[in-house]
Order: C-alpha cells, then sequence, then structure tokens
C-alpha cells in the first residue's frame, strides 16, 4: 500500500463500499449483475491498496477475473472506474439520506442529508479527492444517476418543510436557499478532504455550524416565538461568530472565504460541477 496516501483512522477504511445492485429477472442480467459486483469490489481494493495512478485497468480486469475488453463494456476509462467504485456505497448514503427524523431542526435536518456522504468520502480521503475531479467539469458525471442533482432536490425538500413548520422565511425562494446549502456542503467537503480544515473539525461539525448561520438570516420574517423559529440556527451562527474572532485573534491564517464571486457569464452555483477549490 502506498504509505503517502492519506487514510481515515477508522476501522472500516479497508472495508470495500457495497456494490450497487439491481433486479435481475434472467440469467443473462444475472451474469452482467455478477461481473459488474466483481468489477466493482476488484476497483476498489486495487484503488485503495494500490492508489489509482498505479492501478491499471488490465489489473482490474484480472481481479475481477473478466477480459480487459469486457472491462469496457462496464466503464469507458479508469475514471468511470473509479466511480463504479463508489457507486454503491454513495447510492446507499443517498437513501440514508432520505429518511432523516422528522423532529429534528432544520440546520439538522439538512446536515444529516450531508453527513452520510462524509463517511462514504471517510473510507478513503485520496479517492475521493479524485472522485470529486472525475465528477466535476469535463468528467463523465455518470455516477448513481448524479448524486448532487440528487442531494440538491433532498435540501429542497427540507427547506420546504421549513418554511411549513415557520423556522424559515415565506418569502425565501426554497431553490436559492437549498443552493446555498449545497455550496456550504461542497466547500466543507472540498476544504476536509484537501486539508484545510483545523485539526479535529469533524467535517459535519463544521457544516452544521455553517448552515447555523445562514438559517439564522433565512428565519428573517418569522414571528419571534414561532414554532422552530431559528433559536437552534441563530445560537450555531453566533457560536461559529465567535470561533471566528477568537481564531483571527490568535493566528495569522486566512481560511478560504466561503463567500465567492459568482462568475458573470454563468450561473454561481452548478449543481453538476462540485467544488474542489482545495484539491490540488
Amino acid at each position: 500500500m502506498n504509505q503517502s496516501r492519506t487514510k481515515d483512522a477508522a476501522p472500516q477504511t479497508a472495508d470495500a463500499p457495497p456494490a450497487s445492485s439491481s433486479p435481475a429477472p434472467g440469467l443473462r442480467e444475472r451474469h452482467k449483475q455478477d461481473k459488474l459486483e466483481r468489477l466493482q469490489q476488484a476497483a476498489w481494493r486495487l484503488f485503495h491498496e494500490r492508489g489509482f495512478e498505479a492501478t491499471t485497468t488490465r489489473e482490474v480486469a484480472e481481479t475481477a477475473g473478466i477480459a480487459t475488453g469486457t472491462l469496457f463494456l462496464y466503464a469507458a476509462d479508469k475514471g468511470e472506474l473509479l466511480q463504479l467504485a463508489f457507486d454503491g456505497a454513495l447510492r446507499e448514503a443517498l437513501a440514508a439520506a432520505t429518511g432523516i427524523p422528522a423532529d429534528l431542526s432544520i440546520v439538522d435536518r439538512i446536515a444529516a442529508a450531508c453527513s452520510p456522504f462524509f463517511r462514504v468520502y471517510a473510507r478513503d480521503r485520496d479517492l475521493a479527492r479524485r472522485l470529486l475531479k472525475e465528477l466535476g467539469p469535463g468528467g463523465s458525471q455518470t455516477l448513481a444517476g448524479g448524486v448532487t442533482d440528487r442531494l440538491f432536490r433532498l435540501i429542497s425538500e427540507q427547506i420546504v418543510v421549513g418554511q411549513e413548520r415557520r423556522e424559515i422565511g415565506a418569502a425565501i425562494d426554497p431553490s436559492d436557499a437549498a443552493g446555498v446549502c449545497l455550496a456550504l456542503y461542497q466547500h466543507v467537503l472540498a476544504g476536509w478532504l484537501g486539508g484545510a480544515l483545523r485539526p479535529g473539525d469533524a467535517p459535519d461539525e463544521r457544516l452544521r455550524r455553517l448552515l447555523g448561520m445562514v438559517m439564522a438570516g433565512l428565519a428573517v420574517g418569522v414571528p419571534v416565538g414561532a414554532a422552530g423559529a431559528s433559536e437552534t440556527g441563530a445560537r450555531a451562527g453566533r457560536v461559529e461568530l465567535e470561533r471566528r474572532q477568537g481564531a483571527a485573534a490568535s493566528t495569522a491564517r486566512v481560511e478560504p472565504s466561503e463567500d465567492r464571486a459568482p462568475e458573470p457569464e454563468t450561473p454561481w452555483l452548478r449543481r453538476s460541477e462540485p467544488m474542489v477549490d482545495f484539491i490540488d
């Protein structure tokens, strides 16, 4: 194993993400599904143990017990093969993101929708960095039916629920609010994978703090005393502000800004293009 690659310390790091599955009505389909699962498992094991660059498609095919030509029926190149290796785990993360307890606050509900993806990427942060590049501009973006777009829709649904519960102002556009929340998630994810977070600063907790700041602003127009009237969000926002003020007084380090000026010729948020600013 390449010792220079960053590994998460949790024991589950060595476990391969689950292979994706779908109903297979006939023998031919079962054989195809079996080859796909063997290919996914072989790709994960070799990429994880040797690294993405050091692994060849021929080695993956041999480990999976299939012909190299057959491999290219499932993945056009090594980048798509990496997507296949993550596919099953990311589908499970999407499923987990749909089962959020209804009694949580708006901040906790959106954070809970994003947390399963942090756990998936923690299995191998080096491979996760490479995966985000494959899913970025110019990548094939075949993974799990569009993970980013589906996460955006899940967050949008939670924004609508928040408006119904008077956690968020009724005048707020749910799509705009969901775009802001998704951008925060992508910012935290890129910073975490790129090593920009402070030691001991867990990505899900970092995201929750930032979401608290945003939700405190989105609650404008919600009557004081209304159900869930952003008390949690405002408190999280104050904590984050105090933390930043303390950090500014104790260190000269400047963290990358969460606020990014929009490019004039394109929308400020491209939902299908994960932010990889911190990833070299």
